[in-house]
């Protein structure tokens, strides 16, 4: 077997392309394996949730892609830019040209801040935080520990997302640490997501709309983040005035679309797929602020 093929190729090191290999590489120490990884560092997303809420420190969440790596493991540094499915082999960007018998694809999906106008420049100042990114997680406990009432909006993307419960995760971390500084009466919270339940499975469904309703957490379904506005017009919110009665509704809201004025927001950006590069051919099988968001109606409900 040549230097440049392997049994199993695994295109991205992030937490599932690693543990991919480590359990190929339990389960066979005669395979040749390799993982295409560009970046140095890998992060433990799932944590950040704790980071925002002012549990841990981020610095936790970094480690060395190469103390990563299973032993046995050939780490190549570098990115996928071609895939030849046909021929069993990817191209990568410093000029590789690697083949496989079997190749798993995980490259993840990546943040699309310019998907919403006025979220890149609006984001880590004036209370809009998100937890989605290194850069910007610690900002959120910032944010959270300087609100002192008015309404905190938290926003899940009509985009799929890394962990589709983190949102309300931080969501209910910010609501009991707004309650312990015995700021919850001057406080709304409000959850805003482009499904039509607080969550699309329906074995954790009750549980979750159990705990929405005996914390007095507003829910707007329906809707997702559309703009971020740093200068909006006169008025805080058009339309939407019985958000409070639609809570838990199956049907949404009679409203398109809806602004909202927020003095602490957490949101999720958007997500895409990564560029992969082409393939040839390929068949699949804070406070009271003057700051708005812009919300929009989902005509096409990415969940359920």
């Amino acid at each position: 077997m040549t230097a440049n093929h392997h049994n199993i190729l695994i295109i991205g090191g992030g937490t599932a392309g690693i543990t991919v290999a480590a359990r190929f590489r339990r389960a066979s120490r005669d395979l040749a394996i390799a993982v295409i990884e560009p970046s140095s560092k890998h992060y433990y997303q799932p944590l950040w949730t704790l980071v925002g809420g002012g549990v841990v420190d981020k610095s936790i969440t970094e480690r060395n892609e190469a103390d990563l790596i299973p032993r046995g493991v050939h780490w190549i540094r570098s990115a996928a830019t071609i895939f030849e499915p046909n021929e069993k082999a990817v191209l990568t960007s410093d000029g590789q040209r690697l083949t496989y018998d079997q190749l798993v694809v995980c490259p993840g999906i990546k943040l699309d801040w310019d998907a919403v106008p006025g979220l890149r420049s609006a984001m880590g100042k004036n209370g809009v935080c998100s937890n989605y990114s290194f850069e910007t997680v610690d900002y959120t406990w910032e944010a959270l520990r300087g609100f002192t009432g008015g309404t905190a909006v938290f926003t899940m993307p009509q985009t799929a997302i890394k962990c589709g419960g983190a949102p309300q995760k931080i969501l209910y971390l910010a609501e009991d640490y707004i309650r312990s500084k015995g700021l919850r009466e001057q406080s709304r919270f409000l959850y805003i997501a482009p499904g039509a339940f607080i969550f699309g499975i329906d074995k954790y469904r009750p549980a979750l709309e159990k705990i929405i309703a005996s914390r007095g957490i507003e829910t707007l379904f329906h809707h997702h983040l559309v703009e971020v506005r740093g200068d909006p017009p006169p008025g805080h919110r058009r339309g939407c005035a019985n958000q409070g009665a639609e809570q838990h509704s199956l049907r949404p809201p009679p409203c398109h679309p809806a602004d909202v004025r927020t003095g602490f927001h957490q949101t999720q950006p958007p997500c895409r797929q990564g560029r992969l590069g082409r393939c040839r051919p390929i068949h699949s099988s804070a406070h009271t602020l003057s700051r708005y968001i812009r919300l929009g109606r989902c005509e096409q409900l990415a969940h359920r």
